[in-house]
């Protein structure tokens, strides 16, 4: 009696990556491709707020809050660490306003896509408006460790 069956019956599927990183490794990686892609979605400003800029936005403030409490800030021979309420605040600061900042640029390319003859569409602005942030928001874990932190600005 000979095993016809599949050599993969039986062993688990293989893991899936999530999406979010796959999302984030096309438009870094393959634009050209990604955003193609991106435009024929229907997503709403809200799906791509809660599962995409929500998360994605928050990596530079937990890295810079780990990386400032843990080995601090040095200028000149000088360390200085913030006090751990202090860094909360920071973080939780610069999660609002990189959030608030998405929604206000998604307004503004709304409001002046007629000036450069596209129509007014508010999901694709968002779009833009949270997917053009990701290479930055990707930089952000350069905070962990500070003296790194000006990578991010490549």
């Amino acid at each position: 009696m000979s095993d016809n069956r599949p050599a993969d019956v039986g062993r688990p599927p293989a893991p899936r990556a999530n999406p979010i990183v796959e999302r984030v490794k096309a438009i870094l990686l393959t634009p050209k491709t990604e955003w193609p892609r991106i435009e024929a979605e229907s997503t709403t400003p809200g799906e791509i707020f809660r599962t995409y800029a929500v998360p994605l936005a928050a990596i530079g403030p937990v890295a810079r809050l780990i990386g400032s409490v843990a080995f601090g800030y040095s200028f000149f021979g000088v360390t200085w660490r913030p006090s751990l309420g202090g860094a909360i605040g920071s973080a939780i600061v610069s999660y609002a306003l990189s959030l608030l900042g998405v929604w206000v640029l998604a307004l503004v390319i709304d409001a002046l896509a007629p000036n450069f003859g596209a129509t007014k569409n508010r999901a694709n602005a968002f779009k833009v408006a949270a997917y053009g942030a990701t290479a930055g928001w990707a930089a952000g874990i350069f905070g962990l460790i500070p003296s790194l932190a000006f990578l991010s600005i490549l």
